[in-house]
Formats: C-alpha cells, structure tokens, sequence
C-alpha cells in the first residue's frame, strides 16, 4: 500500500534524492552546533543546523541544474563560488580569533560535495563517508589527547601496520605454493593483516578512550589486544596488592571470555558454514564467561579508584612476521596430521598449538574448513580442543605467577571455563557422529 502511494507521487526519485541530501547535511549540522555551544568560551556560530542542510541541498541542486541545462562546469562554478565564500569567512574570523582551524570551512566543502552525490544515485558513499566526518568532528578532543599522548613505539607501529596492509599484502602471489593446496602466501598474510589490525584496535581503543575505572573493563579491553598478555599482567599485579585480586582474576576471565566472540568474528570472515554450526557452542561458552566473569566482580569491587591497565603496544614487524611463521606452520601441520593421520593427528595438533594461541590455530581451521580440506564438524571439535588447552595454560600461568589470595578465585573461574567447554565438546562429538 505504501508503495502504491509513493508511485502516485511525481518525480519521487528525484525528491527522495534532495531529502538525503538535506538529512546528511542535518547530521553534519547537528555536530557542528553541539560542539559549538560546548566550547568555553562560545565562538561566534558560523555554520550550525540550518546551515549545513542548505549547503548539502545547494551540492545537490548544483548537480541537479548541471544536468537539466546541460552545463557540466555548473557544479564547479557552485563549489568554486562556496569557496571563496567560506574562505572571505575564515579569513574575517581570523582578526578576532587567533589559532582558529579550519575543520568547520573543510566539513562544508565535504558537505557540499556529499550533496552533489546524492543527486549522482551516489548515497551509499555519501552517507557513509558522512557519517565517517562526523565521527571524526566529534571525536575531536580524543583524537588530540591521543595525538599529545602519542609516543614514538605509537607511531611506529602504525606505520608498520600501514606497511603490513597496503604495501606488502599487494606484493603477495595470490595462489597456492604447496602440493596440499593450503600456503597461499597473499591468503595467509591477509589473515595476519587482520589479526594485527584486531589487536591493534584494541590498543587504540585502550588510548583512546581509557581503560576506565573498572577492572573488568580494562580485562575486556585488554583481551581484544591478548588474552595471555592480559593474564600475565594481572598476574604480576596482583603481588602489588593482593587484596585486588579477586578483581584482578575477574579480569583475567573476562579477557579469556573473549576469545569466543573474536574466534566467531574470525570465522564468519574466513568460513561462514563453520561460524553457523559454532555459533549455539561458542555463543554458550561466551554467556557462561561473561556470567562466571561477573559473578566474581561482584565478589569483590575495587571502589572508586582510577587504575590504569599498562599494556605494550601489541604491533610491530617482527610479531607480524612471527605471527605469519606460526600459523603457516600450524597451517601446514593440521592439514598434513589429518591428511597422514586423519582427525586424531589434526586433534593433538589443536590441542599442542592452543597451548601458546589459539589464533593461529583458528585461523589454520577456518582456511581448511572454507576450502573444504576438512568437514566443518572435524574443525569446530580441533577448535574447541585448542580453547580447552588455552584454558589450561592460561590457568596454569595465573595459579603459578599471580599471588597466593588470586589462585583460588581465577582457578574456580577456569574451572567453570574447562566444564563448559568439555560439555561443548562432547556434544560437538556427538553431533559428528
């Protein structure tokens, strides 16, 4: 019916194209007038909520008489116009505001630009490189504290995670170099590429925002960066002030409970048929962490006090490099122990790799599963072996490392962790059967 109605409407097409236009510039307003009434002292409003929908609709319009007059240099004359407009403007603020920027003059040019790809049956782009603006304005004061707090290892690994990304994975032979079909050097390295870029978020995450007042917040946090780094942390923290440790192994748990949601991220990238089938295990296991994680941070909250999680940032060349010799190795060690030994030598291999990450192990899985090396059961039964025994060594290196008053707690934790897992094992067996 509603369609019906919309089709009685003339050139509905054409008007829907103009209200995007204006709804996009609306949100661009929208920040801009939020951040200029939130800055002490008030500068004078240059452009807010009513501007920036004219100046989308005026991209828009632009195009639109671009086209109906047949004149392509239309739409240039409208942006070359708008910016000597907003370029006098700047100039005028200038004599009464020293240091101003010029995010609000660029925001507007964009805005303009977006509106012009509106009419263009460009709205996809327009509306998600808009929002991507907006972020960015608003995010203005984070990103100059990261900036200020920036250190030079910082800065080093983002370039070496931009050279890990744009330069090097394009380099890479997209074919297979084995006669198992299986080391597909651009594959492999676009794995590591995401590996990387999931810790490195988490790091940035972690400087951007604060590890927060919370222990387990900064455990969730820190589990997106590493698991087993985050228990070792705890760990060594914990002889600090024993009295914190119930809530360090809260932490320490939470972190592990991580690894469920990443391995089905990972696996709904690389393998959606294996994510479908491991997602009512790994979903389950991921409840029974955040329930068995939470029950112990209610056991003992830290109070008021501001503690700050010190992590090293997880990026550099070198781990990329190490990383990509580990799971090529795991890589060709599960699919050789299943092809000689069948699913008991890719078992132990799971359970002998998950010791040290189970990433790798992952990662090696998926990319057999998805090329169909391996049925997706055998490779939801090698992943979940290769969690328990992450479990076990994350345990054991809690217990031994931690202080005296953090073994019972985050060995209770694991515990339920390990009879979880084993009952999910057991039923994956028994749906392979």
């Amino acid at each position: 019916m509603v369609q019906e109605w919309l089709a009685l409407i003339p050139n509905i097409d054409l008007w829907s194209r103009f209200a995007l236009a204006l709804a996009l510039g609306a949100l661009v307003g929208l920040e801009r007038e939020y951040a200029q009434q939130h800055v002490a002292p008030a500068p004078a409003s240059f452009a807010g909520i009513r501007t920036f929908p004219l100046i989308a609709l005026l991209g828009a319009l632009s195009a639109f008489t671009a086209d109906l007059f047949d004149m392509p240099s239309f739409f240039a004359v409208g942006f070359g116009g708008l910016a000597v407009l907003v370029g006098v403007s700047y100039v005028r603020r200038l004599g009464d505001e020293r240091g101003e920027g010029i995010t609000t003059e660029v925001a507007i040019l964009l805005t303009f630009l977006f509106g012009g790809l509106t009419y263009r049956e460009q709205g996809e782009i327009a509306s998600a490189l808009t929002v991507i603006m907006t972020m960015l304005l608003s995010l203005r004061r984070s990103l100059h504290d990261l900036a200020r707090n920036l250190t030079r290892d910082d800065l080093l690994a983002t370039l070496q995670f931009a050279l890990i990304t744009v330069v090097i994975l394009p380099l890479l032979p997209n074919r297979a170099l084995d006669p198992f079909g299986v080391l597909n050097p651009y594959r492999i390295w676009l794995l590591v590429v995401f590996i990387s870029g999931l810790s490195f978020g988490g790091y940035v995450a972690i400087k951007l925002f604060g590890a927060g007042r919370a222990l387990w917040l900064m455990g969730l946090l820190g589990g997106i960066v590493s698991s087993t780094a985050t228990t070792l942390t705890f760990a060594g923290r914990s002889h600090d002030n024993p009295a914190l440790s119930p809530a360090f192994a809260s932490a320490i748990l939470l972190a592990s409970t991580v690894v469920f949601p990443r391995t089905l991220i990972l696996l709904a990238l690389i393998a959606p048929e294996l994510f479908w089938l491991s997602l009512p295990f790994l979903g389950s296991l991921f409840i029974v962490g955040l329930l068995t994680s939470f029950a112990l941070m209610f056991w003992y909250r830290p109070g008021k006090e501001e503690r700050q999680l010190q992590l090293q940032n997880p990026l550099n060349l070198i781990d990329a490099v190490k990383f990509a010799a580990m799971f090529t190795a795991v890589l060709f060690l599960v699919d050789v122990s299943e092809t000689y030994f069948g699913n008991a030598g890719l078992y132990i291999t799971s359970i002998i790799a998950g010791f040290t990450s189970t990433s790798a192990t992952v990662l090696s899985l998926a990319n057999l599963a998805s090329l169909g090396n391996i049925p997706a059961s055998t490779a939801l039964i090698a992943i979940l072996l290769a969690i328990l025994s992450n479990i076990l060594s994350k345990a054991f290196l809690a217990a031994s490392l931690g202080a005296r008053a953090m073994r019972r707690p985050v060995l209770l934790g694991f515990g339920i962790f390990f009879i979880a897992n084993v009952i999910a094992l057991a039923s994956a067996l028994s749906l392979a059967r």
